[in-house]
């Protein structure tokens, strides 16, 4: 499960700074190096606002795309990590 945390955790840092990387656009590279260097301000959307404001892009899509397959490879293994928080939860209900 620490692996998968590891590659989860370095893929989403890749992805979250590519497109600014690539954009030349260092302000959105600024929650890397947080709390050093000052965030963009984001406003104070809720997430639902934010998530129906998205562009409907390709990189969106794809996105998307790959949630569900997260998702679905998740499910195929028995939900690993939720399985295991059930069955520490219910140790400790019957001790």
């Amino acid at each position: 499960m620490t692996t998968a945390f590891g590659i989860g955790y370095v893929s989403h840092l890749l992805g979250d700074g590519i497109v600014p990387a690539v954009t030349g656009e260092s302000t959105g590279l600024g929650y890397f190096l947080w709390p050093v260097t000052p965030v963009p301000d984001g406003g104070s959307q809720s997430f639902v606002g934010v998530f129906l404001a998205l562009e409907r892009t390709l990189q969106i899509l794809g996105g998307i795309v790959l949630t569900g397959i997260g998702l679905l490879v998740w499910l195929i293994n028995g939900m690993p990590g939720l399985k295991d928080l059930i069955s520490a939860t219910d140790l400790e209900s019957n001790s």
